[in-house]
């Protein structure tokens, strides 16, 4: 279920959640920790708007290393970034700067991270470019996916918007503010 716009969490309550002593600091990647951080990954994928689901997450990308886990706030961050109006450009930064904590790190979700991030900030054309440069799977190209129905969205937006402006008249748009 979905929890409407007052119910959703602050980026500042996000950021009190990670706490740096619970972070596996000095934990190396292996095939367990991986399992952890995907484990963590599902979970986000059911997050609307609820803290619970950014804190299981949280719980399971402290499971894993220290470079998944890195990853694994750029990802909550990433999330809890997001508002009905767009990104929260502050919480996609500290998101880019998790995610350059865990580099050089697994080459394959360093890339599909920043390539979310990416798209966030409306830098479609670099987000792009690096999944360009990941292996052909199927976590690329449903980012890929993902990607252009956001462009779509805000080019068809952009169009809407153009032509509802110039059905106005040019006296209302400036009562409009247009």
């Amino acid at each position: 279920t979905s929890c409407t716009i007052k119910d959703m969490p602050t980026l500042d309550a996000v950021l009190d959640l990670i706490q740096p002593q619970n972070l596996p600091v000095g934990v190396h990647d292996s095939p367990q920790h991986k399992v952890w951080f995907e484990k963590g990954k599902v979970a986000l994928k059911n997050y609307h708007g609820q803290l619970g689901v950014l804190l299981t997450a949280y719980d399971c990308f402290m499971q894993s290393s220290e470079a998944y886990s890195y990853m694994g706030i750029a990802l909550i961050l990433g999330a809890a970034s997001y508002t009905p109006k767009g990104y929260d450009l502050t919480g996609l930064g500290q998101a880019v700067s998790w995610l350059d904590k865990a580099l050089p790190h697994d080459y394959l979700q360093a890339g599909l991270i920043e390539a979310y991030l990416r798209g966030g900030f409306d830098q479609f054309e670099k987000a792009h470019s690096i999944l360009d440069k990941l292996p052909d799977c199927l976590e690329v190209k449903m980012l890929r996916h993902t990607l252009l129905t956001q462009e779509l969205k805000r080019t068809e937006a952009e169009g809407l918007f153009a032509e509802l402006t110039m059905m106005v008249q040019p006296e209302q748009q400036q009562d409009l503010n247009l």
